[in-house]
């Protein structure tokens, strides 16, 4: 025990900061290699929020450790900085989870969207948005914007989907594809680009096996 709390400050709070972001990434990697079924978007939610939660309860004790112990050499502003970054991570976690379980709670039947396409760390990627829904822009308040997935209320809708190229923060829409469906209440659909058409297409659709308002 006492050689865990040994190790230097800067390297822990710096493999606490990387690491729920590592554990993450495989969540999402792994929830885009099951399109085909349905997927709870609280019970991801909820995942991510303990992952953040305990690199902040870590985090937080190992710090109090070194305050308690009296051995402020081993403190630098750096690690000072890291663990701020990691509450405010966490933080940032739970208003998302908390405004998703608001939204479902308003539309239990809710329908998912999700962008079947390739996903990388290092390269470009191209995304799906909802640039308007039936005339609202960016759909407010029929839409939920979750990761690389789209909560909607069910009903007949006209869409207009914005395919974009996205490479770290920087974001150039490419076309977009206007699209009249009727969305069936807590069934997930899967669209597919035809990048040689500039054309979307529903590749699968499934139901939900049960009720999703709860995680």
């Amino acid at each position: 025990m006492k050689s865990i709390m040994s190790i230097n400050p800067f390297w822990f709070f710096l493999t606490f900061w990387l690491l729920p972001f590592v554990v993450i990434n495989i969540l999402q990697s792994r929830k885009n290699w099951h399109l085909n079924r349905w997927y709870n978007p609280l019970r991801i939610a909820i995942t991510e929020l303990m992952v953040f939660g305990g690199a902040v309860i870590i985090s937080v004790a190992y710090f109090l450790y070194l305050y308690i112990t009296s051995e402020p050499s081993l403190f630098s502003s750096f690690s000072l900085y890291i663990l701020v970054c990691i509450v405010v991570v966490f933080a940032n976690a739970l208003i998302k989870f908390l405004r998703l379980k608001r939204w479902i709670n308003k539309h239990s039947n809710y329908a998912i969207l999700a962008f079947d396409t390739p996903t990388s760390w290092i390269k470009s990627i191209r995304c799906l948005h909802i640039g308007k829904l039936d005339g609202v822009k960016d759909a407010k308040g029929k839409a939920f914007f979750y990761d690389k997935s789209t909560l909607v209320v069910p009903g007949k809708h006209e869409f207009c989907f914005d395919i974009q190229k996205r490479s770290g923060k920087t974001i150039v829409h490419l076309y977009s594809v206007y699209m009249d469906f009727n969305v069936a209440p807590s069934t997930m659909y899967v669209l597919k680009e035809n990048e040689d058409a500039k054309k979307l297409y529903i590749s699968y659709s499934c139901s939900a096996p049960e009720t999703n308002s709860q995680p």
